[in-house]
């Protein structure tokens, strides 16, 4: 999740996009709405591995996507974010969470990671296979 927290800052730094009440230019992406859909789609992936009756499997996502949905319609609510700072936060949260779930606990598969020499300093370099 730590990954998402660290995307989202950089975008908001990178984007500077004004908050409806104008306290700041750090509206765009929410990063409320990235860590929730962060975790309920980690939580969704995990639901689905376990050994739980399908109900359970349900009641477990439904629960997680509807504490998101709340968290990502409060911040709009509150005037503190546009509609489009929460979809791009929940998009950007799922996206990072997929991406980690399916890299280091998928199918078995882990990323090879390499650092790459440069004239003033190194590169770094991630891949995996699908």
């Amino acid at each position: 999740m730590s990954g998402t927290i660290l995307v989202s800052g950089v975008l908001k730094r990178t984007v500077r996009h004004e908050r409806p009440e104008r306290s700041d230019d750090l509206s765009f992406p929410s990063s409320h709405a990235s860590m929730t859909a962060a975790v309920a789609t980690a939580a969704a992936h995990d639901a689905r591995e376990a050994t739980i009756p399908r109900a359970g499997r349900w009641l477990i996502e439904g629960s997680e996507w509807g504490i998101a949905s709340a968290t990502a319609w409060a911040r709009v609510e509150a005037g503190v974010h546009y509609p489009s700072d929460v979809l791009a936060g929940a998009a950007l949260g799922g996206l990072i969470s997929t991406t980690v779930e399916d890299a280091f606990f998928g199918d078995g598969s882990a990323p090879t990671v390499a650092l790459l020499p440069e004239r003033r300093g190194f590169g770094v370099a991630v891949a995996w296979s699908f």
